[in-house]
Parts: structure tokens; C-alpha cells; sequence
């Protein structure tokens, strides 16, 4: 008798989605991130940047660049979703620096808090 999951397996199996099959994960690492900030920041200065967004042609480079740098396959689909990520971490630092209590430390790069209690009753109010 087949398991839930092995139904749902099976059934992804047989309409072309299976994970293994389709899904690409692509993993970075910090160098790539160093990388990539520079060679969107030389496009960015190269006027390579629209009012909607990066140009299809900047997220080519920078593809071109990290895939010849790191020996990897980056795409520009594998591009976008990481600057969507840059985006939400953008957000969420904005966020938390706006809240009283919090900073940023320009020699580390990283936000500090003054006491453990206003980083705990961030934690409260963010989770609801």
C-alpha cells in the first residue's frame, strides 16, 4: 500500500514535476556576493539600470562574470531571485533599524542593540 507522500511522488513524477527533476538550486557564497555587488554597482555607474529595474543586458554580465569567475552556471533567472532576496534583507534591516534601541555599526557592518530586553521585544512584535 502506497504512503501519502509516495502518492504525491508519484503523481508529480507523472506530470513533469518532480523536484529532483526540475528544481535547480543554485548556492552562493560570500566571494559571489562581493562580486556581484561590484559588477552591479559598475553597471549601475555605466547607466545600466532602468527607472523598472536592471537591464536584461547588466543581469547578462554580471551572469557571464560570476559563471566565468566561480567555474558555475548563473543565469539571469538565478540573478533576479537573488536580488529579490536583497531586497526583503534590505526590508527587514530598514525595519529593525528604525526601531528605537538599534544601530549600525559601521566597522563590523552589522546592526547592534543597546540591551538583550529591546532585542527580545523586537522579536515579540515582529512574530505577531
Amino acid at each position: 500500500m502506497e504512503s501519502s507522500n509516495e502518492k504525491m511522488a508519484s503523481k508529480r513524477k507523472f506530470l513533469g514535476k518532480n523536484n529532483e527533476e526540475t528544481r535547480s538550486y543554485f548556492t552562493w557564497n560570500l566571494e559571489m556576493e562581493h562580486v556581484l555587488v561590484d559588477v552591479m554597482r559598475d553597471q549601475r555607474n555605466l547607466g545600466n539600470k532602468g527607472d523598472r529595474g536592471w537591464k536584461k543586458s547588466t543581469l547578462n554580465v554580471a551572469a557571464t562574470m560570476l559563471s566565468t569567475s566561480f567555474n558555475v552556471n548563473v543565469t539571469s533567472y538565478n540573478l533576479k531571485n537573488h536580488i529579490k532576496l536583497w531586497r526583503s534583507w534590505f526590508g527587514i534591516v530598514s525595519d529593525i533599524l528604525g526601531q528605537s534601541g538599534f544601530d549600525w555599526d559601521d566597522t563590523k557592518h552589522m546592526i547592534t542593540v543597546e540591551n538583550e530586553n529591546t532585542w527580545n521585544e523586537y522579536c515579540t512584535i515582529s512574530i505577531l
